[in-house]
């Protein structure tokens, strides 16, 4: 409330993290928003995916080598 920020529920979801999906339903319907499981793509990486898994860190890779690119 000090900075007037607020949060644009049209392009919000609701994760689901844990077991309680009774509550996501309540959270998401106080709220507005749509509800959403992972993996999902934030500020385009990828959340919730397998990390030990070679080419899950291949986007990531990718957007390196782009920035270093002449």
């Amino acid at each position: 409330m000090a900075s007037s920020l607020r949060i644009n529920f049209d392009k919000s979801c609701l994760v689901k993290i844990g077991r309680n999906f009774l509550m996501d339903e309540c959270w998401a319907e106080i709220f507005r928003c749509p509800r959403s499981t992972l993996p999902i793509n934030y500020l385009g990486f990828l959340l919730g995916g397998n990390h030990k898994r070679k080419d899950f860190w291949n986007p990531v890779i990718n957007k390196i080598e782009q920035r270093l690119a002449p």
